[in-house]
């Protein structure tokens, strides 16, 4: 028993020291930054806001964090806003920062948790499509034109297949642009038909655009430049007003219509175009349009004879290409503070997985010795149960005995310790006891005589507290001689003078621990003092020997049989 309670209580001292290890973790992570705070999903609802407030560096962390929580144990809710995170970051690196390599590397993480979840996203291949597009024109690398053309497509498929009207709309209007820069208008009616058969819940600006835009390319193609023309037009006019989300549909739709007045040679309708571009990159600054731009309405201009113009656009060309290239350099250093930004970010995700998973093994340990605690509670509630019913049996078998006026003779074997010869070589007290009095002349009624007067003597509380109690003083007191009471005592008895004595000094405690009107107000040990016990050790050994129970257990019953707390 001594074992169990010190293991439970050394199980305790753990389980203190665990929650206070956790709670420690808790304090940290309470001291960290809110973003790191929200859900995934509300980082991501953030992250747009920022993204329309023009705020990308906000927006890119937003994404950072979310796409640093990636797991491959999560739930599939949990990785797909994972992969919309890489998504978005994506599109923040390629369309704002023009770090190519940097979105390329986000696209492709997004790819593998495409592959590892078997989930589908289109806007994947979509930018996919782009970046390969946009390095094909930098480098002027047909190869990867037709990368660029195969991720469009398998975007394409699996936006037909996922019943995703948006994202097709973005991607036709994608693969239509790319065919018609790489001459290969011939491979888009296969997939016209698919657009077409489209089932929409709504018609949106896009679609009509597409249909639009589909149309006059395939007139343009056929050099039918002016029913191509009147096509672009109803395609700016459908813009109308024009906004961000639009804003580079509209130069599109404004550049093919400038490109057709060029190839019909009305180079001022061309010019007139031209203005309206610069106007939208002027209002939401779109640099790399404003270069193309500016090189074009420097020829446009020089074909009009207008040299002086054409020169002024031309240094406008060239002071547009250094802005970019200055822009490019001050992006570069906001970069390097932006990615120190996002290191810290990272270790700091890093600490608070190692802080969830130190969280989440502590837990566990807790749990388990929350168990163990429990069973060991368990186990010892029941033992006390047990206990407890077995030492009510004994107090009750021991107030049958404190009923009867004397003790009935024991069948245990004592042995003479004090005035007596002691009996050895492990027999029976009473079979010694016939030979050591062979020689006694007492007969059966002096005996008997002689035991009614000891046990009378010691029935009287006077008599067993004098503490010059011994063999002796009871014979004299009784009127016989000490061998021929310890000869009663041992054959009638079965037991010595000491151990008899014990035994009514332990029945006059028993009862007075249950006198409480009387002696309520004295301690055990008060009460055995009284009767001549002197050392606690001795008293709750002999105590034990005759009821067996302890002293303070005894009591505890006698309190809960009496109806006392």
């Amino acid at each position: 028993m001594k074992l169990i309670y010190r293991f439970v209580r050394h199980a305790l001292v753990a389980m203190l020291i665990a929650f206070s290890l956790i709670s420690e973790a808790s304090v940290k992570s309470w001291q960290m930054n809110r973003w790191t705070e929200m859900s995934s999903r509300q980082l991501l609802v953030k992250e747009k806001a920022y993204e329309q407030a023009m705020m990308p560096d906000s927006a890119i962390i937003c994404c950072r964090i979310v796409s640093n929580r990636y797991d491959k144990g999560m739930d599939h809710n949990s990785k797909f806003l994972c992969l919309k995170a890489y998504v978005q970051a994506t599109k923040l690196y390629f369309l704002v920062y023009q770090d190519y390599g940097k979105a390329l590397e986000s696209i492709n993480a997004a790819r593998e948790i495409m592959r590892e979840s078997h989930i589908k996203e289109p806007y994947v291949d979509m930018y996919s499509g782009g970046i390969f597009s946009t390095v094909a024109k930098v480098d002027n690398d047909a190869s990867y034109w037709g990368e660029a053309m195969k991720a469009y497509k398998r975007g394409f498929e699996s936006a037909i297949r996922m019943n995703d009207g948006e994202v097709l709309d973005l991607i036709f209007t994608n693969m239509l642009i790319l065919a018609k820069d790489t001459h290969c208008l011939a491979e888009m009616p296969r997939y016209w038909k698919q657009y077409l058969k489209f089932k929409r819940t709504r018609r949106s600006v896009f679609f009509d655009y597409n249909k639009l835009l589909y149309m006059a390319l395939e007139l343009v193609s056929q050099r039918q430049f002016a029913a191509g023309i009147r096509l672009f037009k109803q395609q700016i006019k459908l813009l109308q007003p024009v906004s961000k989300r639009h804003a580079r549909l509209a130069v599109q739709a404004y550049s093919n219509a400038m490109e057709c007045y060029a190839a019909t040679g009305e180079y001022e309708s061309a010019m007139a175009m031209s203005k309206y571009i610069k106007g939208i990159a002027d209002l939401y600054r779109l640099h790399d349009v404003e270069l193309d731009l500016a090189k074009a309405m420097s020829k446009y201009s020089a074909a009009l004879g207008e040299m002086e113009l054409s020169k002024q656009y031309l240094l406008r060309y060239y002071e547009i290409k250094d802005s970019v290239l200055n822009l490019q350099n001050l992006k570069a250093v906001v970069s390097t503070d932006l990615r120190l930004q996002l290191r810290d970010i990272d270790r700091e995700m890093a600490h608070v997985k190692q802080r969830n998973m130190l969280q989440s093994l502590l837990t566990i340990v807790i749990a388990i010795i929350a168990t163990c605690i429990a069973g060991f509670m368990y186990v010892l509630y029941r033992k006390n149960r047990k206990l407890k019913e077995k030492n009510v049996l004994l107090y009750e078998q021991y107030q049958i005995l404190l009923r009867e006026e004397h003790p009935k003779e024991s069948t245990s074997s004592y042995t003479d310790l004090g005035e007596e010869e002691t009996c050895t070589s492990g027999m029976q007290p009473v079979s010694c006891g016939n030979r050591r009095y062979k020689s006694s002349k007492l007969t059966e009624a002096e005996k008997d005589a002689i035991l009614s007067k000891v046990l009378t003597s010691l029935a009287t509380p006077e008599i067993i507290q004098d503490p010059n109690l011994s063999l002796g003083s009871v014979a004299s007191l009784i009127g016989s001689k000490p061998r021929h009471v310890s000869q009663v005592i041992n054959e009638r008895c079965n037991r010595n003078f000491k151990s008899l004595v014990n035994e009514y000094k332990i029945r006059e405690i028993c009862m007075r621990m249950s006198d409480w009107n009387r002696y309520g107000h004295l301690t055990i040990e008060a009460i055995a003092s009284e009767m001549g016990f002197k050392s606690r050790s001795n008293f709750a050994v002999t105590f034990r020997k005759f009821t067996g129970l302890n002293p303070s257990e005894y009591q505890k019953i006698a309190r809960e049989k009496s109806g006392m707390k």
